[in-house]
C-alpha cells in the first residue's frame, strides 16, 4: 500500500511516529466502522431480508472479512506456494480460537445452538483441515485436488440454505444500548473527525441532503480516500475517472428511487464498510510484511501467525461486537464458517489459478517440521474442546471454552516462539 511505503520513508524518528498514528487510526477506525456503521447496515439487512444467523454470517460476513486472505494468498502463491498454506492454516487456528473465544467471551446472552448446525460446521472445519493437511504431507498439490475444494464449498452452501430454508428459529436483530458510559462518550467524541468521515462515505441515512447528493459525495470521498490509500491518486486519474464517477452516482441514485426500503443504499452502505474493514485489515498485513523483513523472519513463521492475525483482524473486530450487540448465533456462526470459507472457496480458487497455469505444484522442502507439525496438531484439539464444551454444556458455548481457546492459542504461539529462538529456525 502506498501511504505505509510513504510513512517508513521518513527520516527515522518520524516514521515510526507517522506509523503509530496510522497504526491508531486503523484500530480505531476498524472498531467504529463496525461498532456503529456495518451493525447498523447488517441489522436492516436481516429485517429486509429474514435470512437466519448462519446465511446472514455466508453472505454479509465471511465473504467481506475473507478478502483480505484472498488477495494475501494470491501475492503469497505467487513467490511461495507454501508460505499461502501456511497462512490459511494459520488464520484457521486463530479464528476456531482467539475469535470463537472473543466472540463468546463478549456475547450479550447465552444462546442454544441447533444441534445439526453445530456438527455440520464441525464436520466442514475437518474437511478443510484435513485437505490442508494432506496438501502439507503430500507437499504437491494438482488441479483436482483444488477443484475438489471449490466443489465441497459448494456442497456446503446448499447444505446451509437448505438447512436454513426449513429453520424456524427467531430472526436475530441488533440490541441498542439504553445508555452509555462516559468512557464511550469520550471515545466517540474524540472520534468526530473521523465519524463525519464515514457518515458522508457510507451515507448516513440521517443526513437532510438529498439521495442524489448524497450518493455524489459519497462516491467521490470514497475514489479519493482509497486512491490516495493505494497511492494512485493524481489529478490525471481524478479528472479521468470523474464521468465515471458522475455515471455511477446516477446509477445508484436511480435504482435507489424504484426499489423499496432504502435497499440499493444500505447494501451499497455495507459494501463500502466492508470496503473500509478490507482497506484496515490490508494496511496491517502490509505493515506485517515489513516488519518481517526488517526482523529477517522467515516467511513460514511470518506467514503462520503474523500474516494469520492480520487477515482474520477484521474477523476479530466483526466477530467480538455482533457478539455484544445480540448477534451471538451470527457471531458464532460467521466464527466457525470463516475458515470454511478461506480454505475451501479462497484458497480453492487460489490453487485452480495457480494449477492451471503451472501444472501439478510441488511444495519447496520444509527446513524446520515443526511449522508444519504445530498446526497440525492444534487443530482438531482446539475442535474437539469445542465439541465438548458444546455437549456437557447442553448445546452452548460458554465462558470457560473462551479461555480455554485463548490458552490453546497461547501455548501453540509459546511453542512456536520456543522453536524460533531455541532452534534457530525461524531466521532465513
Amino acid at each position: 500500500m502506498g501511504i505505509i511505503n510513504t510513512f517508513y520513508d521518513l527520516p527515522v524518528p518520524f516514521n515510526y511516529a507517522a506509523v503509530l498514528v496510522l497504526n491508531m487510526f486503523m484500530l480505531f477506525s476498524g472498531y467504529l466502522l463496525v461498532d456503529e456503521y456495518l451493525m447498523q447496515y447488517l441489522d436492516n439487512a436481516v429485517k429486509q431480508t429474514k435470512l437466519q444467523s448462519e446465511l446472514v454470517a455466508i453472505i454479509f460476513l465471511n465473504i467481506g472479512n475473507g478478502l483480505p486472505e484472498l488477495i494475501t494468498g494470491f501475492l503469497c502463491g505467487q513467490k511461495d506456494l507454501l508460505c499461502a498454506i501456511y497462512c490459511s492454516i494459520g488464520g484457521m487456528l486463530f479464528i476456531i480460537t482467539v475469535v470463537l473465544g472473543s466472540a463468546i467471551l463478549f456475547k450479550s446472552k447465552t444462546v442454544e445452538i441447533k444441534n445439526s448446525l453445530f456438527y455440520k460446521n464441525i464436520m466442514f472445519l475437518f474437511l478443510s483441515y484435513s485437505l490442508l493437511t494432506c496438501i502439507l504431507i503430500r507437499e504437491a498439490v494438482n488441479i483436482f485436488i483444488a477443484l475438489f475444494m471449490v466443489g465441497t464449498y459448494a456442497v456446503f452452501l446448499v447444505h446451509s440454505v437448505v438447512n436454513n430454508r426449513n429453520d424456524t428459529e427467531e430472526i436475530e436483530t441488533v440490541q441498542h444500548a439504553v445508555g452509555s458510559n462516559k468512557y464511550r462518550k469520550v471515545v466517540h467524541w474524540c472520534l468526530y473527525p473521523l465519524r463525519k468521515l464515514f457518515d458522508i462515505s457510507l451515507i448516513n441515512q440521517k443526513a437532510t441532503s438529498t439521495p442524489l447528493a448524497l450518493y455524489l459525495c459519497s462516491v467521490f470521498a470514497n475514489f479519493i480516500v482509497f486512491s490516495y490509500l493505494l497511492g494512485c491518486l493524481s489529478k490525471k486519474v481524478f479528472f479521468i475517472a470523474v464521468p465515471v464517477l458522475l455515471l455511477l452516482s446516477a446509477v445508484l441514485y436511480f435504482f435507489d428511487t424504484i426499489t423499496p426500503n432504502k435497499m440499493i443504499m444500505n447494501c451499497y452502505s455495507m459494501f463500502i464498510a466492508i470496503l473500509w474493514i478490507f482497506f484496515t485489515s490490508d494496511t496491517i498485513v502490509n505493515q506485517i510484511e515489513m516488519v518481517s523483513e526488517r526482523f529477517n523472519m522467515s516467511k513460514e513463521l511470518s506467514s503462520l501467525v503474523f500474516l494469520a492475525f492480520g487477515n482474520s483482524f477484521a474477523d476479530l473486530v466483526t466477530n467480538s461486537i455482533a457478539a455484544r450487540k445480540g448477534l451471538v448465533k451470527t457471531a458464532v456462526s460467521s466464527s466457525m464458517t470463516s475458515p470454511i470459507h478461506n480454505i475451501l472457496f479462497n484458497f480453492g480458487l487460489l490453487l485452480s489459478y495457480f494449477t492451471l497455469s503451472n501444472g501439478t505444484i510441488v511444495l519447496h522442502s520444509v527446513r524446520n517440521a515443526m511449522f508444519t507439525v504445530f498446526p497440525i496438531v492444534f487443530v482438531p484439539i482446539a475442535l474437539f474442546i469445542i465439541s465438548f464444551n458444546y455437549e456437557i454444556r447442553n448445546r452452548k458455548l460458554e465462558i470457560e471454552l473462551a479461555y480455554t481457546l485463548f490458552v490453546i492459542y497461547g501455548l501453540f504461539i509459546c511453542l512456536l516462539g520456543m522453536e524460533f529462538y531455541l532452534g534457530d529456525y525461524g531466521r532465513k
